[in-house]
């Protein structure tokens, strides 16, 4: 089955997302990774590309870098790194560049030609390692393969798909092979799905005025699990009726417009709900500040989801949580 020219629409409600994302990767899967014996394979493959998009994506809303960085693609990757793909694994290799003509809607010879026109005027001379080396911008002027990255998802998802196979498979979870037939969206295997994604796509963290590389490292790395965790939810509400765990930025769980982290409120009310708001803005202005606060959030993190799937399935709990949820409010006085 080849590979066909599909994008998902980023204004779509969660529950869209993530069935036209799983759509897609699995036509790219199926022709990459084919036959039965591959099945527990793609499964893996399949969620670690999810939660990864749901991170860097911003919950597969966005496909430029906020604060116009070079990234594109659900699964913002950076120019240099394409070009890298592009002219040591994609070129010369008939195959892959027909997989990508169908993944982007072009004949052959369309691909073959912009791809080596990309590399040939996005190269600079790296005079330390004495070889050529993409540039981490994009060519000015009409270009094709930033267009294709950012706006055709089958494209990008393929290129992703490469990106990994020219390392022949080693950077995938699991990390232990005989847990390939479990489920990879365990709880359990979450800090697998984000040591992967901090390794070897992420790769560098620079830290910040407050922290080290390693601390903004785990920090990030736990904030992808959450991430992963409300992608989990999206997928049991697959009747399509489930609150939309929001639209915030890959930085974190201080989001400002989403309900990152807020299971249970989230799971009660919906993304958008007054309380929502209040009680996320409890957690960032009395909770993160302090240890003691960070330790309760994290608490609540690892423990609250089955409780709001629990509660995305019976109407009589969520009003059970609703009376008590704002009771919560009126005690500590958010409102």
């Amino acid at each position: 089955m080849a590979i066909s020219k599909a994008s998902i629409n980023t204004s779509a409600p969660a529950i869209e997302r993530y069935q036209g994302l799983s759509a897609i990767i699995d036509n790219v899967l199926n022709e990459i990774d084919p036959g039965g014996s591959n099945a527990d394979k793609r499964r893996w493959i399949k969620w670690h590309f999810l939660y990864i998009i749901w991170w860097e994506g911003i919950r597969a809303t966005a496909r430029q870098q906020l604060g116009g960085g070079p990234a594109r693609g659900l699964m913002q990757m950076e120019p240099a790194t394409l070009w890298d793909l592009i002219s040591h694994y994609l070129l010369g290799h008939t195959d892959r560049l027909s997989n990508l003509a169908g993944a982007a809607g072009v004949n052959f010879d369309e691909m073959g030609s912009k791809l080596s026109e990309f590399v040939d005027i996005n190269k600079t001379w790296n005079s330390d390692r004495q070889v050529w080396v993409g540039k981490n911008t994009w060519p000015s002027g009409s270009n094709p393969v930033e267009h294709w990255l950012s706006n055709v998802d089958s494209f990008a998802l393929l290129i992703m798909r490469y990106y990994f196979r020219q390392f022949l498979e080693h950077r995938f979870p699991p990390q232990n092979p005989a847990n390939l037939s479990d489920d990879p969206q365990k709880p359990v295997y979450k800090a697998e799905h984000s040591d992967g994604w901090a390794d070897w796509w992420k790769r560098v963290f620079y830290g910040g005025p407050n922290e080290t590389p390693g601390e903004q490292r785990q920090r990030l790395r736990r904030e992808f699990e959450v991430r992963a965790g409300e992608l989990d939810l999206v997928a049991d509400g697959s009747g399509g009726t489930e609150p939309d765990p929001g639209t915030g930025n890959g930085g974190g769980i201080d989001d400002d417009r989403g309900g990152a982290g807020c299971f249970i409120a989230t799971a009660t009310f919906g993304v958008e709900s007054r309380e929502v708001r209040l009680l996320r803005r409890f957690r960032d202005r009395r909770l993160l500040p302090s240890a003691s606060g960070r330790l309760l959030t994290r608490i609540y993190y690892r423990t609250s989801p089955p409780l709001a799937r629990l509660l995305r399935r019976s109407p009589r709990l969520r009003g059970l949580s609703r009376r008590m949820i704002q009771g919560m409010i009126r005690w500590l006085k958010l409102d």
